[in-house]
């Protein structure tokens, strides 16, 4: 049976949020991928590349870099760049913009989503931002982070309360080993 709403709840506040909130995340994805070859790529007005190599330099990771060494990098300076083979940035950007146009979309006509789906939209904003230089720069960009961020620990999870009493996560994930 569906569950039972009592009064007095937020979820009409929190499905317009989320509807919103998915809304302005598309739309930012649409824009960046539209945008992102002819200001960030590889013959763009500010390449990713050059960027990303001008980092590599200055954190002392090399061009060849291992997961390993990716990661501490990753640490000082988030994005999922550092993840991507040099010289595959302008690829890796669209990449990012599609995945995360294809995460808004469900979260913008449902109005609900889960917490690894909206650290998912906001890693992904993040990178492209990251690595956006002045034209990523203007504000709203920050703002979108700014108020997506905290959602990620707000939102409900899309586990029913029947599933966290059987200890079952997602129906397949013991619970202890989703926490670990």
């Amino acid at each position: 049976p569906p569950p039972t709403l009592r009064p007095g709840s937020w979820w009409l506040c929190r499905v317009a949020f989320l509807r919103c909130l998915g809304g302005i995340y598309a739309t930012a994805f649409l824009v960046a991928l539209h945008q992102n070859t002819a200001l960030l790529g590889d013959e763009g007005l500010l390449p990713a590349s050059s960027h990303m190599s001008q980092l590599r330099g200055n954190l002392r990771v090399g061009s060849d870099s291992t997961l390993a060494d990716a990661w501490p990098a990753f640490m000082r300076a988030p994005g999922l760049l550092w993840f991507a083979a040099p010289g595959e940035e302008e690829a890796a950007l669209t990449t990012f913009a599609l995945a995360g146009l294809a995460l808004s979309l469900p979260l913008l006509l449902r109005g609900s989503s889960n917490t690894p789906v909206l650290v998912g939209l906001w890693l992904l904003y993040h990178s492209i931002s990251a690595v956006g230089q002045r034209w990523y720069s203007f504000g709203w960009e920050s703002q979108l982070l700014e108020t997506g961020n905290p959602r990620t620990h707000t939102c409900r999870s899309a586990c029913s309360q029947r599933r966290l009493r059987a200890g079952r996560l997602l129906g397949h994930i013991p619970l202890a080993a989703a926490r670990a």
